[in-house]
């Protein structure tokens, strides 16, 4: 992410845009005095510990939360007003698949939701079974395609809620921690697969966590957020861990988590 734009890079409207962007809820600041800009195509990578603010920016991009103050914009447009068909251009990852495992239903059938929302079961077109296929096959799952979804590993859940948000179609892809709870080759399964969606499909990618030491290779930016402000560019060499106790972070409220 370039922090001073370019002539050419200034022609062209970015994928996702904050000004001096604030969050305050029942008096307390959540978000402070955030500038951000992210170009299409590009991924980048916010590290920050819990109570960083991280989960809540990545709500107030995709219109789940209003900020108190400041611009957001995407793909050039205010999320001001009905937001509804310009949400349709972001897909969100949150942290848990709030998928019921007890649900019977397959690998390819939770993929399809992320094409045609709750009703999985609709006519397919050439074009939305194109997508689908893609989706899995980007994301290594199409082995798994009629397995069901509950008895997979939390690793292959991941993936599987990777291609579901890939089946969306979306310009921009938000990602929530995705790699949290996770085994080591879980991990590295997940950075593959984000490094094989970005380079195959040129989407932009904003993705948080807290894990340092797992970073997808396309992600070639780095920020830092602390206390609910991005207070720099990072590089990997550089970061220094330090607890959430050293860096004074504060939980979020749960419903802005």
């Amino acid at each position: 992410m370039n922090l001073r734009a370019n002539s050419n890079q200034q022609k062209r409207k970015p994928a996702i845009l904050l000004e001096d962007v604030s969050l305050v809820h029942r008096g307390s600041p959540i978000l402070k005095d955030i500038t951000l800009k992210v170009d299409i195509p590009e991924c980048v990578t916010i590290i920050g510990h819990n109570g960083a603010g991280k989960t809540t920016l990545l709500k107030l991009i995709c219109g789940l939360i209003r900020p108190t103050r400041g611009k957001v914009q995407i793909l050039g447009k205010s999320l001001e007003g009905k937001t509804t068909l310009l949400q349709r251009r972001l897909a969100f990852l949150p942290q848990d698949v709030n998928i019921d495992p007890r649900m019977p239903i397959s690998v390819e059938e939770v993929v399809e939701i992320g094409r045609f929302g709750k009703a999985w079961f609709a006519r397919k077109s050439p074009d939305d079974i194109r997508v689908i296929e893609r989706a899995m096959e980007v994301t290594g799952i199409v082995d798994l395609r009629r397995k069901p979804f509950g008895l997979l590993s939390a690793g292959q859940k991941q993936r599987v809620a990777l291609a579901r948000a890939l089946a969306q179609d979306a310009s921009i892809m938000l990602l929530d921690e995705p790699l949290s709870n996770l085994d080591p080759q879980a991990q590295e399964d997940i950075c593959k697969a984000i490094d094989r969606i970005y380079e195959s499909q040129r989407v932009t990618i904003l993705l948080v966590t807290h894990l340092i030491e797992k970073i997808p290779q396309s992600c070639s930016t780095m920020l830092r957020m602390e206390k609910g402000r991005i207070v720099g560019e990072i590089k990997p060499s550089s970061y220094t861990y330090r607890s959430p106790t050293e860096s004074g972070a504060t939980p979020e409220p749960d419903h802005l988590r």
